[in-house]
């Protein structure tokens, strides 16, 4: 268990670097480099914490409610719900989300070039 909340102290540091990292970089207080190695030890943390990451929300005991997760079900209904659940958002209210023709779908009919090297 100790190595595991070490593992969550780490990540909590780089987290913040990575969730800010535009503040970061406008102010000069770090570097592309060091925000590009920051994101790059971010998922070495994640992955280490992956295999135990449900076991540590379950830790926490937090309703799968106060989560907002359809997932965890104990019925086993999960894709039923989650379906059920999805349709229940509001950009889901019509069959094209509104701005889909003005922005979206001009973005889709571009012609994107692909860099050469």
């Amino acid at each position: 268990m100790k190595e595991q909340l070490q593992i969550l102290c780490n990540i909590y540091a780089p987290f913040l670097l990575h969730k800010h990292q535009g503040d970061f970089l406008a102010t000069r207080a770090i570097t592309p480099k060091q925000a590009s190695f920051s994101s790059d030890q971010l998922r070495i943390l994640y992955a280490q914490a992956h295999p135990n990451a449900i076991a540590l929300v379950d830790a926490f005991n937090y309703t799968d409610h106060y989560l907002g997760s359809v997932l965890g079900r104990y019925d086993g209904n999960v894709y039923p719900n989650l379906y059920a659940k999805v349709w229940e958002e509001p950009l889901n209210d019509t069959v094209v989300p509104e701005g889909y023709r003005e922005y979206i779908q001009p973005m889709l009919k571009q012609q994107l070039r692909t860099a050469r090297l």
